[in-house]
């Protein structure tokens, strides 16, 4: 929990120096997997930024742990309400899930492997449902695989080009 919360506190400083002291009008956010949950905080918190892209986002940490735990870890992680209601309680203060995106809909972005055993397309699949069905892509692929997806190199540039309109095209 603390280190989501430092991450958004240093990312929104960031946007903040980059805006007060190297002219930025414009500024928008994105992130990967972790770095994706830490977008869409930010995205929850900063009021003017240009677009939000959530690659591959972890969103919900309790599931993902859940998720990759062997059973008998899963057992004692409930026994010891790692993963009960009390967490999932203290956890909301760093789940997008938990709060509104400020970001308008049309340049939001999430994009997701389709064969990511990481960090699931159901975890995507969550932050997109929230978001209330942005702009999705997918590529067939693991969790590093879109570094290689045209599709997501399209996207991404497609993203960047709409929410930078006075910008030269993004060259992919």
């Amino acid at each position: 929990i603390h280190g989501m919360a430092q991450a958004t506190w240093d990312l929104r400083r960031v946007i903040r120096w980059v805006r007060e002291t190297q002219g930025a009008e414009t500024v928008g956010v994105i992130g990967y997997s972790l770095g994706a949950l830490v977008a869409a905080l930010v995205a929850a918190t900063e009021d003017d930024l240009a677009c939000v892209i959530a690659g591959v986002p972890v969103v919900d940490l309790l599931d993902l742990y859940r998720r990759h735990s062997p059973p008998d870890i899963e057992q004692l992680a409930d026994a010891y309400g790692v993963l009960g209601q009390a967490a999932a309680d203290a956890h909301r203060v760093v789940s997008p899930l938990a709060l509104d995106c400020k970001v308008p809909f049309e340049r939001r972005y999430v994009f997701a492997g389709l064969a990511d055993r990481m960090s699931t397309f159901g975890q995507a699949r969550k932050l997109w449902l929230h978001w209330d069905r942005p702009a999705l892509a997918t590529y067939a692929g693991g969790h590093v695989g879109f570094f290689f997806s045209g599709t997501v190199r399209r996207f991404v540039g497609d993203a960047i080009t709409n929410s930078f309109p006075s910008t030269p095209e993004y060259p992919g």
